[in-house]
C-alpha cells in the first residue's frame, strides 16, 4: 500500500511538473543582438502541434538545412531596441532586406519600427529595358505605437491584438511608362491576432545526436493580416504596372504561425509556418532550435539506465542522494531546471556507492535533471527527479 501511495504521488508530480503553467515576463524573456544557428525542416516531415497536448515530441525532426539568423545593433533612431532582427519581405517576385527593431518592455516584447539598408533591383526581366530599376534607399521608420509579439505576462489564458503601419519609400524607373526616379511608397497595415493555445513541454533533437531535456513551452497561434497600398509620384499606382509585379491595390494577405517560446531566448524554440491556412494544419516552413539547448540523453550506451538512481524520489527537501551501487567514477554532476537553465554544479571527489547533493535551499518544486560525466571520460549520464517543496 505504501508502494502504490508513492508512486500516485510521483505520478501526481510528474503531471504537475509536466503541465507546469509557463508565464512569460521581462524578467525572463531575455533579448539580444544574437547571431543563431537554426534548422529548417521540409514541410512533409513534421505534424502540426495538437494544443491540446501537454508533451510535444519533435526528438525524430531530421535537419534539412542550417540557417543562419543574423541579428544587428539597432541605430541611433532607436535608442532602447536592444535588437534588430533581420528579415526579408516580398516585394512581388523581389526579396527585400529589412531589419525589425525589437524590445523587452515592462508590458511586453515589441518592434518599434524598421531600418531598412539601400538596395537596387534591376527590372530588366520584367520590361526588357536595362536601364529601369527599383531603389529602396537607406532609411528609418518608427512606428506610431508598437507592434507586441508578446503582451505580458504571457500565460496560458493570454489573448492579444495589436498593429502597426509601416512605410517603404523607394524610388521608381521604368522608361516605358515615363517614370524616372519616380518618389514612391509602400504602405502596408499589420493587425495581428495571438492567443497562447497551449502550454506543456518540448522535446527537439540536439547537435552530436540526441535529443533535449523537456522544455516548459507555450504554444501561441497569430493570425496575422497584411494590407498593401502602393503610390507613385504621390497618386495610386498604376493598375497595369502593379500587375506586372504581381501586386494589386490595397491586396490582403492572411498569415498563420505557431510558436513554441520558452524563457531566456527571444527566439521561439520551434516555429512553424502555415500560410494561409486557418486550421493551422498545413505545413509551409518550419525551424527549430538545436545548438543552444541541452542534452538528456546519454552518449554511453555501456552503461545502465538502472545502475544510477535518485532518492528520495520526489523529494521534499534539498538534499537527495544518488544511489551507485557499480561504484562508478564520477567526475561532475550538473543538475538543470526544465527550462533548461544549470542550477546547481558539483565536481565528484569521492565516488561511493552514496552520492551527496546539497541543492540550494532556493530552488523551487517542480522537475530536475541531473547530467553526471564520468572520470576520464566525455561520456555522461542523465537522469530525473521532482522536488515537491
Amino acid at each position: 500500500m505504501k508502494q502504490k501511495t508513492l508512486f500516485l504521488v510521483t505520478l501526481l508530480l510528474f503531471a504537475v511538473s509536466v503541465n507546469a503553467q509557463l508565464i512569460l515576463t521581462q524578467s525572463n524573456f531575455y533579448v539580444s543582438a544574437s547571431h543563431d544557428t537554426v534548422f529548417s525542416v521540409s514541410p512533409g516531415m513534421i505534424t502540426p502541434p495538437d494544443p491540446s497536448a501537454s508533451f510535444w515530441d519533435y526528438s525524430n525532426l531530421p535537419s534539412n538545412n542550417t540557417v543562419y539568423l543574423l541579428d544587428t545593433l539597432p541605430n541611433s533612431s532607436f535608442p532602447t531596441a536592444q535588437t534588430a532582427a533581420q528579415v526579408f519581405s516580398a516585394f512581388g517576385p523581389l526579396q527585400v532586406l529589412d531589419f525589425l527593431n525589437r524590445e523587452s518592455t515592462p508590458s511586453g516584447y515589441i518592434e518599434t519600427g524598421n531600418t531598412m539598408p539601400q538596395q537596387t533591383f534591376s527590372l530588366e526581366t520584367f520590361t526588357a529595358n536595362p536601364a529601369d530599376n527599383i531603389t529602396f534607399p537607406a532609411q528609418d521608420y518608427v512606428y506610431s505605437s508598437p507592434f507586441f509579439h508578446l503582451k505580458y505576462p504571457v500565460s496560458p489564458a493570454s489573448i492579444w491584438t495589436s498593429g502597426a503601419r509601416k512605410v517603404s519609400n523607394f524610388t521608381l524607373t521604368v522608361t516605358s511608362s515615363g517614370l524616372n526616379n519616380a518618389p514612391s511608397k509602400r504602405i502596408t497595415n499589420i493587425q495581428a491576432d495571438a492567443e497562447v493555445a497551449g502550454w506543456g513541454q518540448i522535446v527537439v533533437p540536439v547537435t552530436g545526436g540526441g535529443t533535449s531535456i523537456p522544455y516548459d513551452v507555450l504554444l501561441i497561434r497569430e493570425h496575422k493580416i497584411i494590407r498593401d497600398s502602393f503610390l507613385v509620384n504621390n497618386m495610386p499606382a498604376p493598375t497595369p504596372l502593379l500587375n506586372a509585379f504581381g501586386l494589386s491595390q490595397g491586396q490582403t494577405i492572411h498569415v498563420y504561425t505557431s510558436r513554441f517560446y520558452y524563457t531566456g531566448n527571444e527566439r521561439p524554440f520551434l516555429e512553424i509556418d502555415h500560410d494561409t491556412d486557418s486550421s493551422y494544419q498545413n505545413v509551409i516552413s518550419c525551424y527549430f532550435m538545436k545548438e543552444r539547448v541541452q542534452s538528456s540523453v546519454s552518449v554511453d550506451e555501456s552503461y545502465s539506465k538502472n545502475s544510477l538512481s535518485v532518492y528520495p524520489n520526489p523529494s521534499s527537501t534539498h538534499q537527495i542522494y544518488l544511489n551507485n551501487p557499480e561504484n562508478t567514477e564520477w567526475e561532475s554532476c550538473n543538475v538543470y531546471n526544465s527550462s533548461g537553465q544549470k542550477v546547481f554544479s558539483q565536481n565528484i571527489i569521492d565516488t561511493n556507492s552514496l552520492i551527496l547533493l546539497n541543492l540550494p535551499e532556493s530552488l523551487p518544486a517542480g522537475m530536475y535533471h541531473i547530467q553526471m560525466k564520468r572520470k576520464g571520460t566525455y561520456s555522461t549520464f542523465s537522469t530525473s527527479f521532482f522536488l515537491s517543496q
